[in-house]
């Protein structure tokens, strides 16, 4: 049971550290390879996944790649809504 905000308040952040990272790449003419290696989100990583290699290895794969490719799009233009 979730007793405050503040899992909420680090999603939100993180997302918001994400788009934010993102737009100044695409401001920068960076492609998406470029864009997500400029992309630091360690703090957030260390914070959700703590010293647990697994959750890791899950944050990286199924976070933070999705997340980084859809900003793109969103900042570019080309995200799909359909």
């Amino acid at each position: 049971m979730q007793h405050n905000n503040d899992y909420i308040d680090l999603v939100s952040a993180l997302l918001q550290s994400v788009n934010s990272q993102v737009q100044h790449a695409v401001q920068q003419n960076l492609c998406l390879d470029d864009t997500r290696k400029k992309v630091d989100v360690a703090s957030f990583e260390k914070q959700f996944s703590g010293d647990n290699a697994n959750r890791r290895r899950n944050f990286e794969a199924y976070f933070l790649g999705m997340a980084v490719e859809r900003a793109y799009q969103e900042a570019k233009g080309t995200l799909d809504t359909n």
